[in-house]
C-alpha cells in the first residue's frame, strides 16, 4: 500500500535496521505483516490513556493519545475494552478469512466464506488400522465413519492414544545446529490425513482440500534454542509429499528440518 511504502522509504532514510521505530514519545511504528484494520484501547506504556493502534499490510502504528482517559475498570487489562475492525488472517500470504468488530468488552467476529476448518481428521496406525476424528460436536457424523473407511476413535485422549505403539512408529532423531553441534534423541512420530472445508459448505465436500502430514514428538529439547529461556522443540507436525512414503518423510524432515 502507499502508506507501507512512504513508511518503508522513512525507516530506510533514518537509518533504523530493527522491527520498532519510535519516531517519538507515544508515536511507533512496527514492521511486519498485520492485520488491516484500527482499533482504539488503552495505551500499554499508560493505561490510564487511550491509543490508537492502526495496521496497514506490513506495518502497525501506535498512537498515544493523552485527552482520552481510558476507564478504570479496564486500566490493567487493554483486552476488556476496545474500540474498531479489522480484517484478520493467520496467514499474510492469503486472503484474510474472517472481519473482528470490536466494541468496548464486546467482539464480534465475521468468518468468510472462503475460511476453511478442519473436517476430520484421520489417524492410520499399523496392520492399515484407521480412526476418525470429527471436528466440532457433530456427533452424528460418526455415523459416516465407514465412508472413509476408518472407525470413530473409541477414546476420548486422543494424545495418548495416537502415541501408543499401534499408531506411532519410535526412531532415533538427530539434530546439527547452525554452530555444528549435535542433538540426538528419540522420536514417537504417526501419520495423519485431514480433511479441511469451507466454514459456510461443512456439510459438502465439493471444495474440500486434504493434507497428509506426519507429527512428530520428540523425548528432549531439540533445536537452535536449547537451553535459552524459550527453550527448544519438542513437538511439530510437516506435510508428506504426494507419494512419498511415510518413513521417508520422517528421513527427509529429519536431515533438512531447522528447528528455530
Amino acid at each position: 500500500t502507499l502508506i507501507d511504502w512512504l513508511t518503508y522509504k522513512y525507516i530506510k532514510g533514518n537509518g533504523y535496521r530493527d522491527n520498532e521505530f519510535r519516531i517519538r514519545d507515544g508515536f511507533t511504528i512496527y514492521s511486519g505483516p498485520h492485520n488491516i484494520g484500527f482499533k482504539f484501547e488503552p495505551d500499554y506504556d499508560e493505561a490510564d490513556h487511550m491509543q490508537l493502534i492502526a495496521s496497514t499490510m506490513w506495518h502497525q502504528f501506535f498512537v498515544h493519545i493523552p485527552w482520552w482517559k481510558a476507564p478504570k475498570v479496564t486500566s490493567y487489562c487493554s483486552d476488556n475494552y476496545s474500540f474498531g475492525f479489522y480484517l484478520y488472517n493467520d496467514n499474510s500470504k492469503k486472503l484474510f478469512h474472517s472481519i473482528w468488530l470490536l466494541w468496548r468488552n464486546k467482539s464480534k467476529v465475521i468468518n468468510m466464506p472462503w475460511s476453511c476448518e478442519c473436517h476430520h481428521t484421520i489417524i492410520e496406525g499399523k496392520n492399515n488400522q484407521r480412526y476418525i476424528e470429527f471436528s466440532g460436536e457433530h456427533r452424528e457424523r460418526y455415523k459416516k465413519a465407514k465412508k472413509w473407511n476408518a472407525k470413530p476413535l473409541p477414546v476420548k485422549d486422543q494424545w495418548d492414544y495416537y502415541r501408543s505403539n499401534k499408531f506411532s512408529w519410535e526412531a532415533p532423531y538427530k539434530y546439527i545446529t547452525k554452530d555444528g553441534r549435535e542433538q540426538k534423541t528419540t522420536a514417537l512420530y504417526h501419520i495423519e490425513d485431514r480433511e479441511w472445508r469451507p466454514r459456510w459448505f461443512m456439510w459438502c465436500g465439493l471444495f474440500k482440500h486434504t493434507q497428509r502430514t506426519l507429527d512428530i514428538e520428540l523425548m528432549d529439547e531439540m533445536g537452535e534454542q536449547v537451553g535459552s529461556w524459550k527453550g527448544g522443540v519438542t513437538a511439530f507436525g510437516r506435510r508428506i509429499n504426494p507419494g512419498e512414503d511415510p518413513h521417508e518423510a520422517y528421513q527427509r524432515i529429519m536431515k533438512t528440518e531447522v528447528l528455530d
